[in-house]
């Protein structure tokens, strides 16, 4: 009967319903709180049969104000005459794209409202070892403003790390560098006639820190206390030239600092000229409505499925894609409701308020709910977006869901065409020679895992970072989570992340045209659900778990006085009990398969209970009540975001973060806590 349920599932989505959540949602902006668009969620998801309620959180967010400005300064003139440049703080409106004359402009969530003039230095990512490259060479930020490029790490963790040097404020932009191939330097044209980024692009988004801690805002624990404002590289080049000549440049710099924009020489200042940094923003009381919708299980444990519903622009990828595919998977529960089939577990769906804030709303509801998020849930599954313009799935994800994540998206078919062509000139899908069998999820990610990884038997799951609503769940409460998303595989176009042209056009004409990779992620997601609610036995991989930590440890850079002797035997001693509890796994499920329809699940009731519950004890066993010494919120042992990546996740985050403090004694003593972790775990699933 599962079979027929889940061919249902499969056939259910539809890219005609996709297309239209899609265009609606993305015609106008939703920052976090509106309510409006909460209700219109909860009145679809109950026309669906899914009974579903509004969830409200108070707390404190900003807006922008009118009178934020970037401007370069001549200081030897008169205050009247001083102005050389000044930065638009918005995009250019094109005829084509409706969605670039709407939303806020430049501004950054939870940032630290304040106006600095200061001379300017770049700071090349604004990560701690770029400072230090400054730093070693002389060249001071105190009290100055720095330029910085995004990519490679949290734009929260570039201001807190410019913060931690003593800077005066921060000024962020897109470099091209980050957009290789797909530049104007390159000969590509920008959005909307071709795939590159187009130079008056904005990328907003929360400064808050992430990888610090999630909860109530503002915090000083977790957001900044100096301002801080994006710009376009447009503009940026105009601050990069008043630095030409001064400082560091081509020849004394690592090769990374050196940018992609057409015309400009990167140096590091300090600048002659000053440069005025006015960050204009209001904190109000706000309230989040968060939609909870809940399908009733036969038993108290239950699956979570989340993805959020405010933007900082129209966010036709962030979160529209992801909100789209989640309106699809309510209504394929819906249609398999009808015919009389109830879940084993309960079914939460969560569409989130705040999440581009901080997380602020999906973590505020599950503080709320931790003991009983704690005691019943299996597993939560985010689809922040269903696809930024990757064709090949590249989720994030706890290795014990790995297996199951494998099977479901086996049974999905690829989005994409037996004999894809190239589209344009710009896209290219490299795809696997597969005449003989038909092409999957599964298949496109396996092929592409192993276009980098040639060994591997298996498709690649990378840690969770943050960055999104799993984080309260995976790493604070200790529940097995996972974030689906197609952004991997060929050369596609520059993703025009939080800007105003994350639009309907960008989509339709570069991200998903025929909006087959929003139809691919609710078939997937939906099966993922409908498996995680209904098998009397949890599809996990305990073994995958063991192994993954075992190549982690490996990863790290532990000093040779560092004794890992018991950690070593921890981890050996949990991959054991890992593959025995896999092994009592696959032979409970094949009785229970061929188990005659009159015995049914009953007679395996209590092998079924304690098989799951080891498998739970794993995430919740690395809790650690007292959380990482440096961030306390965070509370797990094996795996958490990268202290100063934030995005990226990292095995064994106590011993990392100790690592960066680079003392021995603390390293030593991460490494012990953390073996004492293993050693439970192991003890704990043991099934005599």
């Amino acid at each position: 009967m599962s079979n027929e349920f889940e061919d249902l599932i499969l056939s259910t989505p539809s890219t005609d319903l996709l297309r239209q959540w899609s265009r609606l949602y993305s015609a106008s902006t939703h920052l976090a709180g509106d309510q409006a668009h909460a209700s219109s969620i909860q009145a679809l998801w109950n026309s669906y049969n899914i009974p579903s309620e509004i969830t409200i959180h108070p707390t404190r967010l900003n807006r922008p104000g009118s009178n934020s400005a970037v401007r370069l300064l001549n200081p030897n003139a008169s205050a009247s005459s001083s102005i050389l440049f000044e930065a638009t703080l918005t995009e250019d409106v094109l005829p084509s794209d409706p969605a670039s004359s709407i939303g806020p402009p430049s501004f950054h969530g939870l940032s630290h409202p304040g106006r600095a003039i200061a001379q300017l230095v770049y700071a090349n990512f604004g990560r701690p070892e770029d400072f230090d490259v400054l730093a070693s060479s002389g060249i001071s930020v105190h009290d100055r403003i720095v330029l910085c490029k995004y990519s490679t790490s949290l734009r929260g963790l570039k201001v807190k790390a410019a913060q931690e040097a003593g800077a005066a404020g921060v000024i962020l932009y897109n470099d091209p560098q980050e957009d290789h191939p797909f530049t104007i330097g390159n000969g590509y044209e920008p959005f909307p006639g071709g795939p590159a980024r187009h130079p008056s692009a904005i990328q907003r988004g929360s400064v808050s820190f992430f990888s610090v801690g999630a909860g109530q805002y503002p915090s000083p624990e977790f957001t900044p206390s100096i301002p801080s404002i994006s710009i376009s590289y447009r503009d940026a080049r105009h601050l990069l030239h008043a630095l030409a000549g001064y400082g560091l440049g081509n020849a004394n710099l690592p090769y990374d600092w050196q940018g992609e924009i057409p015309g400009v020489e990167y140096f590091s200042g300090p600048s002659e000229m000053l440069v005025e940094l006015v960050n204009d923003t209001e904190y109000y009381e706000a309230k989040l409505y968060n939609v909870i919708g809940t399908i009733q299980g036969k038993t108290e444990e239950c699956v979570v499925l989340g993805n959020h519903h405010d933007s900082w622009t129209v966010g036709a990828v962030d979160p529209v894609s992801g909100s789209a595919a989640m309106n699809e998977v309510v209504r394929c529960l819906g249609r398999v409701l009808e015919t009389g089939w109830r879940p084993v577990r309960t079914i939460i769906l969560a569409s989130w308020d705040g999440e581009e804030y901080g997380l602020v709303g999906s973590t505020a509801w599950g503080m709320q709910n931790a003991e009983f998020l704690k005691r019943n849930c299996v597993a939560y599954i985010n689809v922040d977006e269903a696809t930024n313009g990757g064709d090949i799935l590249g989720p994030v994800g706890c290795p014990l869901l790995a297996e199951m994540l494998y099977e479901a998206a086996k049974l999905v078919p690829s989005p994409f065409e037996e004999d894809p062509m190239v589209q344009d000139d710009w896209h290219l899908l490299e795809v696997p020679n597969m005449a003989d069998q038909s092409r999957t999820v599964y298949t496109d990610w396996l092929h592409n895992t192993q276009a980098h990884i040639p060994s591997s038997d298996a498709p690649l799951l990378q840690d969770l970072g943050t960055g999104s609503d799993f984080t309260v769940f995976q790493h604070h409460l200790g529940i097995s989570s996972a974030d689906l998303v197609f952004n991997a595989g060929g050369r596609h176009a520059v993703y025009q992340y939080h800007t105003k042209y994350d639009s309907t056009l960008w989509m339709e004409s570069f991200g998903d045209p025929g909006y087959r990779k929003h139809k691919a992620m609710a078939q997937l997601w939906g099966l993922i659900a409908f498996r995680l609610a209904s098998s009397a036995i949890l599809g996990f991989s305990a073994t995958r778990y063991a192994v993954r930590l075992k190549d982690g440890l490996k990863d790290l850079d532990i000093p040779e006085t560092v004794i890992v002797g018991d950690l070593d035997l921890a981890l050996s001693r949990f991959h054991e009990q890992a593959m025995a509890l896999d092994r009592n796994r696959r032979a409970l499920s094949e009785r229970l398969e061929s188990a005659s329809a009159k015995d049914g699940v009953s007679s395996f009731t209590g092998e079924i209970s304690l098989v799951n519950s080891r498998y739970l004890a794993i995430e919740r066993g690395f809790i650690y009540p007292a959380g990482l010494s440096q961030r306390p919120w965070y509370k797990h042992l094996a795996f958490g975001p990268g202290l100063w990546e934030g995005y990226g996740g990292v095995a064994f985050p106590a011993i990392a973060d100790a690592i960066l403090r680079k003392d021995a004694a603390s390293i030593q003593a991460a490494v012990d806590l953390t073996a004492g972790a293993v050693g439970r775990v192991a003890e704990l699933i043991k099934l005599t």
